[in-house]
């Protein structure tokens, strides 16, 4: 896991009713949930359970720094996961940080007659396009340090409303957010003096940041994965196979937990058909189209058509 990834869960669960209230107008926080989907080693960025007009959802969000061809089919996942392990309907957001090419809504996949098998629906949000005023007006600490990936949002007077804000409330961990985040948006040598020099007189305040702190770890443990990289080449391909296998055992377990579930008359055809498969991906594939699925005869012919390509 990089650092942006680190820190994007940070700041998102650092004020969660913020970006809830930004995202989703009327819900509220109900618990902060465990962001680790069990059923396949996922992480999600956020996945916190809401109260939206008298009834209980999850908000699942995800923040990206970078091009991912695979990001719509991983909201699937991550959408369908959650679903499954906490009972409740879920939606999904996804947030760009940069510019760049965005993962398309609805994500559709076909079958090889070019019939539908799944249609997902996700919300993007390009932060670009968002006004760096209409942050600052909704008055909310938590969303501060994304207003220098704002549209306007790079203006000294917003950076000067952003740290002033953020200094006058005395959380250190926001404001080492804001100067970390700002990295993304001040990329020229004379913006990068600029914008640090904004930050300067916090400087010893932003070192016993634990955020700060955490910044630099993950940096040299980065440094150092590099350097273990051909020390672990000897062992690689072993423990590589025993991670896979894991993975294969946890999918084939969840399936076998779903058609349990929701469809006990085929429990013994999915415990033989996944048993004989070891394909991770076409595992991955199976878990959740069956989890999508609606009626009995659709899942058999799923596990019937798997055992055959295993």
């Amino acid at each position: 896991m990089g650092r942006w990834d680190s820190f994007s869960k940070l700041l998102l669960r650092m004020r969660p009713q913020q970006y809830i209230s930004w995202l989703m107008p009327g819900a509220e926080l109900v618990a902060l949930l465990n962001i680790e989907l069990t059923v396949q080693p996922l992480l999600a960025d956020a996945l916190v359970k809401v109260l939206l007009d008298g009834q209980l959802g999850l908000m699942h969000m995800e923040v990206q720094t970078y091009e991912d061809p695979t990001m719509p089919r991983r909201m699937l996942e991550y959408n369908v996961l959650a679903e499954h392990q906490h009972d409740l309907p879920t939606c999904s957001f996804l947030m760009y940080l940069r510019p760049g090419r965005v993962a398309e809504t609805p994500y559709i996949r076909t079958f090889i007659d070019g019939g539908v098998v799944h249609q997902f629906h996700f919300r993007v949000i390009k932060l670009w396009e968002v006004t760096a005023q209409s942050l600052v007006d909704l008055g909310w600490d938590g969303l501060l340090p994304l207003l220098p990936l704002t549209r306007g949002g790079k203006k000294p007077e917003i950076v000067k409303v952003m740290i002033d804000r953020l200094a006058e409330g005395g959380d250190k961990d926001l404001l080492a957010l804001a100067e970390v985040v700002g990295g993304l948006a001040f990329t020229t040598e004379s913006e990068k003096v600029w914008y640090k020099r904004r930050f300067a007189m916090f400087e010893e305040v932003l070192k016993d940041s634990w955020v700060y702190q955490e910044w630099i770890e993950k940096g040299r443990e980065e440094g150092r994965e590099q350097g273990r990289e051909e020390g672990r080449e000897q062992g690689r391909e072993e423990g590589i196979e025993q991670g896979l296998e894991k993975g294969r055992q946890a999918q084939r377990e969840a399936i076998e937990g779903i058609v349990k579930q929701r469809f006990p008359v085929l429990e013994t055809l999915a415990s033989e058909q996944v048993s004989r498969m070891s394909d991770i991906n076409a595992l991955g594939v199976l878990l959740v189209s069956i989890a999508c699925a609606q009626d009995t005869e659709t899942v058999r012919k799923l596990l019937l058509d798997a055992g055959k390509n295993s």
